[in-house]
């Protein structure tokens, strides 16, 4: 009884599935998957009439489980070291061009960018940049190239000035962050 039962039930179910399809692309496939499910149910009280217990297709999928599940996991966690190392370098890759153009508007050339992120990509949590003023952009700040400065360090951490403070709420507006977690040196 619950053999008919059991049809009955995939029966109705099969029915609702062929009534939620979005369209009628899939049908076909659907069709076949639930037509061999189907076949196999029908086939089951046979298999009993044969003295099996089950038909061979449980178990050929009970061994299928067990091939399956059986993962080598220090292998595992190379490739998904790996794949971090890919992201990561191509995340920073798109970072930097995308401050190339922030940077050029605010009147700075990007030298180099370095961004960490959250450990699902979905946030940038720190930043550090390094930028060189842009002389060649038409701005009224333009030195001739045969002017010398006074000796300097090459590198100095600049956070105190407009242009710095212009160039900081440009990134965080674009990426959503707080201007203490950005830092930028700016080289001459």
């Amino acid at each position: 009884m619950s053999y008919i039962k059991n049809l009955a039930y995939f029966l109705i179910f099969s029915s609702f599935v062929g009534i939620i399809l979005p369209n009628e692309k899939y049908k076909k496939y659907i069709d076949l998957c639930l037509g061999l499910v189907f076949v196999i149910m029908m086939l089951t009280p046979i298999s009993h009439i044969i003295r099996m217990k089950e038909f061979p297709v449980n178990e050929f999928f009970e061994g299928l489980d067990n091939r399956v599940t059986k993962v080598d996991l220090p292998e595992f966690a190379e490739y998904e070291t790996l794949q971090r190392e890919l992201i990561e370098k191509a995340f920073n890759e798109q970072v930097f061009n995308q401050l190339k153009g922030i940077c050029g508007k605010a009147g700075f050339e990007l030298i180099e960018s370095d961004a960490r992120t959250s450990k699902d990509f979905s946030a940038i949590e720190k930043m550090k940049i390094k930028v060189m003023p842009s002389y060649l952009n038409g701005s009224s700040k333009e030195r001739p190239f045969v002017f010398i400065d006074p000796a300097r360090p090459y590198s100095r951490n600049v956070q105190d000035t407009a242009e710095i403070k212009k160039l900081k709420n440009a990134i965080c507006d674009f990426y959503d962050m707080s201007t203490d977690n950005i830092l930028i040196t700016v080289t001459k």
